[in-house]
């Protein structure tokens, strides 16, 4: 999840894992190193357009953790069913194929 709270995006509650001997929390909140006019740019395009901030890449470069962004559109319901569907026929083939084998 990554909300815009006063003009800062923040990435909460992703797990970067432990590194090395150092300690830290690994699921605390951390605060994204964007420029303002990009924060404005997502931040508008998640209230107008209602698309999702999501995280798609997390790694590690020194003592900095670096994160890719994507804007991403949420799934519709009947999408959601047809993926449901999708996944049941495809899991009752798979059964099939291994009872006969």
């Amino acid at each position: 999840m990554m909300p815009i709270v006063g003009g800062e995006a923040w990435l909460i509650n992703a797990n970067v894992p432990v590194l090395g001997s150092s300690k830290y929390d690994s699921k605390r909140s951390r605060k994204l190193l964007l420029h303002k006019n990009e924060i404005v740019s997502i931040g508008t395009k998640v209230k107008q357009q209602k698309l999702t901030l999501l995280p798609v890449a997390v790694y590690t470069k020194g003592r900095f953790v670096k994160a890719e962004l994507a804007l991403a559109k949420p799934k519709k319901e009947f999408e959601k069913r047809e993926d449901i569907k999708r996944k049941d026929i495809e899991r009752d083939l798979a059964q099939e194929l291994r009872v006969k084998d």
